[in-house]
């Protein structure tokens, strides 16, 4: 397990447990330049040699892109930050979080270089280059409010990647690659058809290939704020099946702040 610490926008530091939390390393200074926060961290097994997995650990660095770095012992130790975008890029540096590939890649979810769209960022080598891959938004659009930072991301264990993200219509769309990002499918809208008016906070996950959950939070109309989980279990399909459940009590929201879900609900 991996936690890190943000030290006043200063610096992060990374400790990791091998015991399940019972007890944890001494803090690695993880990254060096200031001020920073945003981070992210995942594991993939891409080849190292002290250890069976590599760490990435990225993080917003006040840049034109976000910044990382590696560990290859189990993150006793850290490389010097490198772009977690190509050189030039102008993706900023609000990244969604990273994650690890069963075949050693490494993805994150971010606005595309030319400031538009959404693309996902490969690395084929633990993180020291990454390429860009934009994804289908020519006709989503993207969203206008904090989701536009943000395209997340997930790879299922065939190392299918599955990307989620906010439109210009506020609604979440999903679109998958079988190739490591070099294409992706249509975008798909999947939010159910039940009144819900907008959404926020998009984050996936994915397991056996085709199979993706998607979690956000939905306004049902007058600031009702839901939480909303669809599942998807054969992506791949020409028709895939979507299954939508509400999370919360009806007439429990989660929050009835105005535009919660499109600011962070003031977080």
């Amino acid at each position: 397990i991996m936690k890190f610490d943000m030290h006043a926008l200063l610096g992060m530091t990374v400790e990791w447990s091998d015991n399940e939390g019972a007890s944890w390393s001494p803090p690695t200074p993880a990254t060096s330049y200031s001020v920073q926060d945003h981070q992210t961290i995942s594991s993939s097994p891409y080849p190292a040699a002290l250890h069976p997995t590599t760490w990435v650990f990225c993080i917003n660095g006040n840049w034109e892109a976000p910044l990382c770095s590696t560990s290859f012992d189990g993150g006793n130790t850290w490389s010097p930050e490198v772009p977690g975008a190509p050189l030039g890029c102008g993706s900023g540096g609000l990244s969604a979080h990273i994650e690890g590939g069963a075949n050693g890649n490494f993805y994150r979810g971010n606005a595309g270089c030319s400031g538009s769209g959404y693309s996902i960022y490969r690395s084929t080598d633990g993180g020291f280059t990454w390429t860009e891959h934009p994804l289908p938004t020519d006709e989503s659009g993207t969203a206008d409010t904090w989701n536009a930072e943000e395209a997340q991301v997930a790879i299922d264990d065939d190392d299918n990647v599955h990307a989620m993200w906010m439109g210009s219509d506020n609604m979440p769309y999903y679109a998958y690659s079988r190739d490591e990002g070099e294409t992706w499918s249509n975008a798909m809208m999947i939010a159910p058809p039940a009144g819900i008016v907008g959404t926020g906070f998009p984050v996936v996950t994915a397991g056996a290939a085709g199979k993706v959950a998607f979690g956000y939070v939905g306004d049902a109309g007058n600031n009702t704020w839901n939480g909303y989980m669809t599942v998807i279990t054969d992506a791949f399909n020409e028709n895939p099946l979507m299954t939508t459940i509400q999370i919360n009590e009806p007439g429990n929201p989660l929050d009835t702040e105005d535009g919660c879900g499109y600011n962070r609900c003031g977080g």
